[in-house]
């Protein structure tokens, strides 16, 4: 299960934010976000081993608690791969780290 929400995390954050991910095309956009993402069990940071996916936004994802430029346009973002992903929701660590967690 842990591997298929990556997957559908991964795809997600492409889908909304595709367009802020560094990269000219979609394999070198995808490649960053799969940098950056991770289970929470195989997370070397440990920053939520209980989460079922951790995103490290340092490289170009997009983070509410960083990007306060845009940060309305990024919160509702975050909020739409929430209800796309529909079992899983998203919450920010801090500037740098999200957690996908899944509904109770």
């Amino acid at each position: 299960m842990s591997k298929r929400i990556l997957t559908r995390v991964r795809e997600a954050i492409f889908n909304e934010f595709g367009e802020f991910i560094p990269g000219d095309t979609k394999r070198e956009k995808m490649a960053e976000i799969r940098k950056a993402t991770r289970t929470g069990a195989n997370d070397p940071g440990g920053w939520s081993p209980d989460a079922a996916v951790i995103i490290w936004t340092e490289t170009g994802i997009p983070n509410p608690a960083f990007d306060m430029s845009e940060g309305f346009q990024i919160i509702e973002g975050w909020f739409r791969i929430s209800a796309v992903l529909g079992t899983h929701w998203v919450e920010p660590i801090n500037a740098a780290v999200m957690a996908v967690y899944e509904n109770d």
